[in-house]
């Protein structure tokens, strides 16, 4: 550090800062090797003998810090270096935290807990529950870096948060087919207890036999191998540990009709829908195979022959029948072809109609045709024979 001052004569300087040395250049002061810690103070005095030897002077303030700062905490306006603190429920907590030289700093303190801000400055609880257990962080901040320290405070409390996990509020609803049970969780601290189940003020027989665990939810279990009627009424069950008075906590169970527990019907109704999905693609599949065969399959018909007749040296014509007739009772259509008669004699007149069949009409001697499913097979020529008997070819 430098001191100096203007005048004439010229100024002297003389520098008051013990444990130090003034430095080797004029007017200086050199603090070499600094191990103090805390707030000191150094002077300078100047002066040059005039006017009576008058002198005056300039003070200036040092802090001195280390460079690894740990913060420490206060508990009730108590320093402590516990790293535990247990406090009964309802107790009021208060927790502060330092570190040197926090004032001449403008050092930011913050207290934070599972990760979340709390508190800036001080922490004060008024009534401690058991959600305040756990673990709480002092962070520090100022110009010379950032400092943390922790205290883990465990909350002592009684037998609470019961619930049954297997039922609807408090009430068990059991069958006749056992084995049947209520599952009854709770929480406590310090977990060392006992638990005695009872009904209508007498201790009430339990199937399961109940261990307390090691952690502070518990799990109470009453089992009924084989329920009976008997067994509905009201329950208690008391827990007592050695910190707090018992608590007492109340249910009930109802034995109703055999509980019958329903069968899984998934495999039978995913069967089910399947064989359905697969019935419905075989019924369209043979649809459709029976709407392609009968789009592409010829209608049959049973055409005249045309053009193919026989004259007989008697006088008669036979037509040749179709050679795909059928001899089934389906319906046989009839072929648009006209027939020749072109060979039949002069006597017979053929008249053809719209569609092109013919009719035929003797003039002379009658002709007579035979019938074949609608079809003319024969036409010939009545005439008288020699015996003066009638026939017809």
């Amino acid at each position: 550090m430098n001191c100096s001052a203007d005048g004439n004569p010229a100024v002297t300087c003389n520098w008051s800062c013990p444990p130090t040395n003034c430095g080797s250049l004029p007017n200086t002061c050199e603090i070499n090797n600094v191990k103090v810690t805390g707030s000191t103070t150094i002077t300078c005095t100047v002066g040059n003998g005039v006017c009576g030897g008058g002198t005056t002077s300039i003070t200036q303030h040092i802090t001195v810090v280390s460079k690894t700062r740990v913060p420490y905490i206060v508990v009730d306006g108590t320093t402590t270096t516990a790293s535990t603190i247990t406090r009964n429920k309802t107790e009021s907590l208060s927790l502060a935290c330092g570190i040197q030289n926090q004032n001449e700093m403008n050092t930011k303190i913050v207290w934070k807990k599972d990760g979340f801000v709390r508190s800036i400055g001080s922490l004060y609880i008024p009534s401690v529950a058991s959600s305040d257990d756990g673990l709480y962080v002092c962070e520090t901040s100022d110009a010379f870096g950032n400092f943390s320290t922790s205290v883990s405070l465990t909350v002592l409390y009684p037998a609470e948060q019961f619930q049954i996990t297997n039922a609807i509020g408090n009430q068990c609803e059991w069958g006749t087919v056992g084995p049947q049970y209520c599952n009854i969780t709770f929480s406590l601290n310090p977990v060392t207890h006992s638990a005695i189940l009872k009904k209508n003020g007498l201790i009430a027989d339990n199937d399961f036999k109940y261990k307390p665990q090691s952690t502070n939810i518990q799990n109470y279990v009453f089992m009924k191998n084989q329920p009976t009627q008997n067994d509905t009424g009201s329950y208690t069950l008391t827990v007592t540990s050695s910190t707090f008075t018992p608590v007492i906590f109340s249910f009930t169970v109802l034995v109703s009709n055999p509980f019958v527990v329903p069968k899984d019907n998934t495999a039978t109704i995913v069967g089910a829908v399947l064989g359905s999905i697969i019935s419905i693609l075989l019924i369209i599949i043979a649809f459709l195979v029976v709407k392609l065969y009968r789009k592409k399959k010829p209608e049959t018909s049973h055409p005249r022959s045309e053009g193919n007749t026989n004259t007989a040296a008697d006088d008669y014509v036979e037509l040749n029948q179709p050679t795909n007739r059928s001899h089934t009772s389906q319906p046989v259509v009839r072929s648009q072809q006209s027939t020749n008669y072109e060979n039949l004699k002069n006597n017979v007149n053929v008249t053809r109609d719209e569609q092109g069949y013919a009719d035929i009409q003797g003039v002379g001697p009658s002709v007579a045709t035979t019938l074949n499913d609608g079809y003319e097979t024969f036409i010939g020529r009545k005439y008288e024979n020699t015996a003066g008997q009638s026939s017809s070819k």
